[in-house]
């Protein structure tokens, strides 16, 4: 008689569950790892933008404005830093992140978006409402520069929220301070707290608190939500590029204090938090259990 050599059926049971058991154990590991990377990448993103608005700074002497123009409202109340600027050009909705541009080796781009001659995201002489007219702009705000982009974020990377006009989403927001939704909406845009409002600029020497305590730019969730939206190259309180900390971070889309379902939340994917670069160019994770009002000073100039 021959004599077969195999497992038998309890062995290879056996085996699975080692097996399976192993894989359990390491894929929280891997995770973990594969999360760190993406958490890197996204630092690094971070430094970027911070050393674009400090090289920024160092050439024209002032900060970026968070949005580059007016509002209809600004451009005809006396309250407004900006009244008078009726131009629609001086009303251009564009985001400080494209000012940005060339500091980021992004030149063509910066050139193709051509904010200065007859804006972008304003109401403009064609008469289509709050989107571009131009079709080298609407290919423009299509484009989506990977510095802008955390790799934990998961949001589609082009939005249709402002239907017509498809637009690319972005990960980063300016910090535009304390008031967000339910306080005045014109305190909000020209008045708030922060470093990056409409229409003016800031320079370091209005940071009173100090540069290494005072945020600049932070990290947004569901860009492409209407609730949450984040187009980079649009500056709009409460949403695209411009948030506050009137709710705490990671506060899900259309919770918490809400003005039109936005909440104006900092937050990202990152387990427990979310990145902050600060105006001294350092980036920070903040744990989203911080003290909301030790949270609030943070995003101040002076308080």
């Amino acid at each position: 008689m021959h004599r077969r050599n195999a497992f038998t059926l309890i062995e290879l049971l056996t085996v699975m569950v080692i097996v399976g058991s192993l894989v359990a154990l390491l894929l929280p590991a891997v995770q973990a790892i594969r999360e760190a990377a993406r958490r890197m990448e996204c630092q690094n993103n971070l430094k970027q933008i911070g050393l674009a608005l400090h090289n920024h700074e160092s050439a024209q002497r002032e900060y970026v404005a968070g949005r580059l123009g007016c509002d209809a409202w600004g451009a005809t109340n006396a309250q407004s830093p900006c009244a008078g600027n009726i131009n629609l050009v001086q009303q251009t909705g564009a985001s400080g992140l494209v000012d940005l541009l060339p500091y980021l080796e992004q030149d063509p781009l910066h050139a193709q978006l051509s904010v200065d001659d007859g804006g972008l995201w304003n109401n403009d002489t064609n008469a289509i409402g709050w989107y571009v007219s131009d079709a080298k702009k609407r290919d423009g705000v299509q484009r989506r520069p990977s510095v802008f982009v955390c790799p934990s974020d998961v949001s589609s990377p082009v939005s249709d929220v402002y239907f017509p006009i498809r637009a690319a989403t972005g990960s980063y927001a300016f910090s535009n301070g304390t008031l967000g939704p339910g306080d005045l909406k014109w305190q909000v845009k020209y008045r708030n707290t922060g470093m990056f409002v409409y229409f003016e600029t800031r320079r370091p020497s209005d940071i009173v608190d100090g540069h290494s305590n005072t945020f600049a730019v932070g990290e947004v969730r569901a860009a492409d939500k209407w609730e949450s939206s984040n187009i980079w190259t649009y500056g709009i309180s409460h949403a695209d590029c411009l948030r506050s900390t009137k709710n705490r971070i990671n506060t899900l889309p259309g919770a918490g204090i809400v003005e039109d379902r936005q909440n104006s939340a900092f937050g990202s994917l990152h387990p427990g938090g979310a990145l902050f670069l600060y105006a001294d160019g350092h980036i920070q994770f903040v744990d989203e259990s911080i003290d909301i009002e030790t949270y609030r000073r943070l995003s101040t100039l002076q308080d």
